[in-house]
């Protein structure tokens, strides 16, 4: 019976698409005139390319946060030149905390959308700039070079 009840729960757990919130940390350069919040889940693949974003942007010319979704919602955005949500879209939703802010910007234009995709056939309806992608660890520089060009257009360039 135990095996069992393993079982569902392992299977629930996978159908929900639960994943651990991202780690949170600061880096690179505080004073620097570009600041970029990160806000996300966490997976090899997100990671990785989280990892290449950072490296590529260098932490010497940037300021980098990371948070979890769970702390999304109660961070005040304004402080940030732009904003990466990192989450995944699964059984045809993006990520509850942040569902809202792939529809309608209160930014002004800052967020910018990771989210992976399974074997999802639809899209789901994106007004800000985003970049999706089947888990694939040899997309990561792909992915990361998109997100970096984002983030640098809301940077002025830089």
């Amino acid at each position: 019976m135990k095996k069992y009840l393993l079982f569902i729960f392992i299977g629930l757990v996978s159908f929900s698409g639960c994943q651990p919130d991202i780690t949170s940390f600061e880096m690179g350069n505080p004073e620097a005139s570009c600041k970029i919040l990160i806000a996300g889940v966490s997976s090899e693949f997100k990671d990785a390319v989280v990892r290449k974003v950072i490296d590529t942007l260098g932490a010497d010319s940037y300021f980098f946060k990371g948070i979890g979704l769970g702390e999304f919602e109660k961070t005040d955005l304004s402080g940030y030149n732009a904003v990466l949500i990192v989450c995944m879209y699964s059984a045809g939703k993006i990520d509850e905390n942040v569902r809202g802010y792939f529809s309608n910007d209160p930014t002004g234009g800052k967020l910018i959308g990771l989210f992976t995709v399974g074997s999802e056939r639809s899209q789901p309806v994106i007004n800000i700039d985003a970049v999706s992608s089947a888990s694939e660890m040899n997309m990561v520089e792909k992915r990361a070079e998109e997100i970096v060009t984002l983030i640098k257009k809301r940077c002025g360039g830089r």
